[in-house]
């Protein structure tokens, strides 16, 4: 039953811990994090106060990126004015959908959203990281 076994993984080209599927054979030189503090530039308890996580905010903002290399009133804007605009889109979507999983009374009001983008660089030296404030929104504004 085992040689059987090796022998379909074989056939179905399925070797542990090599993975013929890109997204786990191969590591990228680059790749980002997002993340979101307050007015104070404390982070936010994302899941808590928004009900949501982290990694939604990423997924938003990776869409909105997609979007924009295909929408025309990009073309001609430097790197840092397109993402601020789509990282303030991203911030306000973000409390747009916002569904707190604190009691009410926990609920925190933010006068002021940041969002930060975090570049990661795979060197021959090691990782380097590269932090900047992508957008930031006032909360009052959006409510």
């Amino acid at each position: 039953m085992v040689v059987f076994g090796v022998l379909m993984m074989l056939l179905f080209k399925e070797n542990y811990p090599f993975s013929h599927f890109p997204m786990y054979s191969r590591n990228s030189e680059k790749t980002y994090l997002v993340y979101v503090t307050d007015e104070s530039d404390e982070p936010v308890l994302f899941r808590l106060q928004f009900g949501r996580s982290i990694i939604r905010v990423k997924k938003v903002y990776d869409k909105a990126r997609q979007r924009a290399e295909k929408d025309p009133k990009f073309e001609g804007m430097a790197q840092e004015e397109v993402e601020k605009v789509l990282g303030e889109s991203t911030l306000r979507q973000i409390v747009a959908e916002r569904e707190p999983r604190v009691p009410e009374g926990d609920v925190k009001q933010y006068q002021v959203l940041k969002l930060w983008k975090t570049n990661l660089f795979l060197r021959k030296s090691g990782v380097e990281e590269e932090t900047y404030l992508l957008a930031e929104i006032d909360v009052d504004d959006e409510g």
